[in-house]
C-alpha cells in the first residue's frame, strides 16, 4: 500500500514536471520562431540605425558557419576548403600553412611533445595562429619545424593574415616575457601537486555524490550538488584539453556530456583563437537562438527568458546533437561518447531497482546536468559576451593576436583562491591569460598575472578586470540587446 501510494504520488509530480517542462519548450520555440524571422548574416546596418564595420580580410563569414548547431566537422572542413584557397594551395591539403609557408609534418606526428591530435586537427589549414598561441619557447619550436619545409605557398604575398605576430608586438612581448618568468623548463608551465590533489578530490567527491547519493540514495539534493562538482569537473577537464595527448584530466569533461574531442575544434582551434569573430562556432552555432555579435540583428525579447533555459539544456542539446549525427555517420564515434549513455542506464536501473520507479533516474540524470550546464554558460558567456566586448562589426578591430584577446575577454574575480575559482568559475575568472598561453596550465596562470598588467601598460593596452561577477552577469543579460 505505501509502494502505491509513493508511486501514484511520484508519477503525478513527475507529470506536472512533464508539464511544466512542455509549456518551457513551446516558449522558447516561440522566442526562437520570432527571433529567426529578425535574423540576417549581411547586416550594414544594425537595429538602432548604426553601420556595421566590414570584417578584416580573412575574417569573412564561410558559408555553413554554425551548420549542425556548430558541428567540428563542418567547421573543420569548410575551414581547409577555404584556407586551401585563399593561400593557393588546393590538392595539397595534406600540408599546414604556417606564416605563408607550407609544412609536410607527417613525419613529425609521433614526435611531437605534444601528442598527435592537434597536428592531425590542423592538418590542410591556415594554422599560425595555433602555432603561435600553443608554443612559448619559439626559437626552440622554429628549430623543429625548419626540417619540414616544402615551399611557401602561392599566395603568401597577396594575402593579409588574419592575425599579426610580429617580434616587437603586443602579443610577442608578453610571451617572451612569459617565458623568462615560467623558466625554459616544461614543468614549469604544468600543473602544480596542490592542483593535483584538487583534481583527485574532485574526481573522488563527484564519484561518492553520484553513486551514494544519486544512484543509491535517489536523492535531487544529491544531483544537485553533483551537477555543481561536474562543473568543476568540466574545468579540470577544459585546462588539460589544451594540453598533451598525455593528460587524461580532459576526460573529466566527458563526464558532463560535451566531448572533449569535438571541444579541441570548437573551443581549442575555433573560438579560442578567433573569439567573437565570425569564425568563432562558440557564437555562431548558437545563432539559430541567440546573437551577440554586432553584424547580428538582435534578439527577440524573449530571449531574456529563453536564455535560461537555452544554456540549462545546453550539455543535453549537445549530447543530443552528437549522439543523431553519430548514429547517422555524420561525426565519428568515439567510446567516451558512452559516458552519458553509462549515467543514463546507472540512474535508471539503480531506481528501478531501489525505488520502483525508473523515470525518476531519468529525472535525476537530468537535475544532474542541466545545473552545471547553467552554471558553465553564465560564466563563460561572460568573460566575452557583455556590452564591455569587443565583438565582429565593431569598429577598431585588431590584427595584432594578444591586443584582439584583450579586447574580446576580460578577467574577474583576481582575488579568488585555486578551489573557489575552480567551483564557482570552472577557472574561467582569470581568462585573457588562458586564451594567450592555453597550454599553460591554470595552475601557473597567477605567475603571469603583474607580466599581463606591466605590458598592458607599455603598450597602453586596456585590462577590463572585475573584482566581482555579478555585474557582469547582468552586463551579459544587457548584451541580449545590441543596441546597447
Amino acid at each position: 500500500s505505501t509502494q502505491s501510494t509513493w508511486g501514484s504520488e511520484n508519477f503525478c509530480m513527475d507529470t506536472q514536471v512533464a508539464f511544466v517542462a512542455g509549456a518551457v519548450s513551446c516558449l522558447l520555440a516561440a522566442a526562437w520562431l520570432f527571433g529567426f524571422k529578425k535574423h540576417s548574416h549581411a547586416c550594414k546596418y544594425s537595429d538602432s540605425g548604426a553601420e556595421v564595420a566590414p570584417p578584416l580580410p580573412g575574417r569573412e563569414r564561410t558559408p555553413n558557419a554554425g551548420g549542425m548547431l556548430g558541428s567540428p566537422e563542418v567547421w573543420q572542413r569548410e575551414k581547409r576548403q577555404v584556407d586551401a584557397a585563399r593561400w593557393g594551395y588546393v590538392g595539397d591539403e595534406h600540408l599546414h600553412c604556417i606564416h605563408g609557408k607550407l609544412y609536410d609534418l607527417r613525419p613529425f606526428f609521433d614526435l611531437h611533445p605534444g601528442g598527435r591530435t592537434f597536428l592531425e586537427l590542423t592538418q590542410g589549414t591556415e594554422c599560425t595562429a595555433a602555432f603561435e598561441t600553443h608554443h612559448i619557447n619559439m626559437k626552440l619550436v622554429a628549430a623543429a619545424l625548419e626540417p619540414y619545409y616544402v615551399r611557401d605557398a602561392p599566395n603568401a604575398g597577396a594575402v593579409v593574415p588574419v592575425f599579426t605576430f610580429q617580434p616587437d608586438g603586443f602579443y610577442a612581448t608578453l610571451r617572451r616575457r612569459a617565458l623568462e618568468r615560467l623558466g625554459p623548463a616544461l614543468r614549469n608551465r604544468q600543473a602544480t601537486a596542490f592542483f593535483r590533489a584538487v583534481c583527485w578530490a574532485t574526481l573522488l567527491l563527484w564519484c561518492v555524490l553520484f553513486v551514494g547519493g544519486v544512484c543509491y540514495g535517489g536523492s535531487y539534493t544529491a544531483a544537485l550538488l553533483a551537477g555543481v562538482v561536474l562543473h568543476a569537473c568540466w574545468g579540470i577537464g577544459h585546462n588539460a584539453l589544451h594540453q598533451s595527448d598525455a593528460n587524461l584530466w580532459r576526460y573529466c569533461m566527458d563526464l558532463m556530456l560535451f566531448s572533449h574531442h569535438s571541444f579541441r575544434v570548437t573551443h581549442a582551434l575555433s573560438h579560442h583563437l578567433y573569439p567573437n569573430l565570425n569564425h568563432d562556432i562558440e557564437v555562431t552555432g548558437l545563432e539559430f537562438a541567440m546573437r551577440f555579435m554586432r553584424n547580428q540583428r538582435t534578439n527577440s525579447p524573449l530571449i531574456f527568458v529563453a536564455f535560461h533555459v537555452l544554456i540549462a539544456l545546453a550539455a543535453f542539446t549537445e549530447f543530443l546533437r552528437r549522439t543523431v549525427l553519430t548514429v547517422l555517420r555524420l561525426e565519428q564515434f568515439r567510446v567516451e561518447h558512452l559516458v552519458g549513455v553509462v549515467q543514463l542506464v546507472a540512474t535508471c536501473v539503480s531506481s528501478a531497482v531501489l525505488l520502483g520507479d525508473w523515470s525518476r533516474g531519468v529525472w535525476l540524470w537530468l537535475v544532474m546536468h542541466m545545473v552545471p550546464s547553467w552554471l558553465l554558460l553564465a560564466t563563460s558567456f561572460a568573460v566575452h559576451r557583455t556590452e564591455h566586448h569587443w565583438t565582429e562589426g565593431d569598429a577598431n578591430a585588431q590584427q595584432d593576436f594578444g591586443r584582439h584577446i584583450m579586447q574580446t575577454s576580460l578577467d574577474h574575480s583576481p582575488n579568488l583562491g585555486l578551489v573557489p575559482s575552480l567551483y564557482c568559475y570552472s577557472l574561467l575568472n582569470c581568462h585573457c591569460l588562458h586564451h594567450m598561453f592555453p597550454t599553460v596550465d591554470h595552475s601557473r596562470l597567477p605567475e603571469l598575472k603583474q607580466v599581463l598588467r606591466d605590458t598592458c601598460l607599455e603598450f597602453q593596452v586596456r585590462y577590463l578586470l572585475f573584482d566581482s561577477f555579478f555585474p557582469l552577469f547582468l552586463s551579459m543579460l544587457r548584451r541580449h540587446d545590441m543596441n546597447v
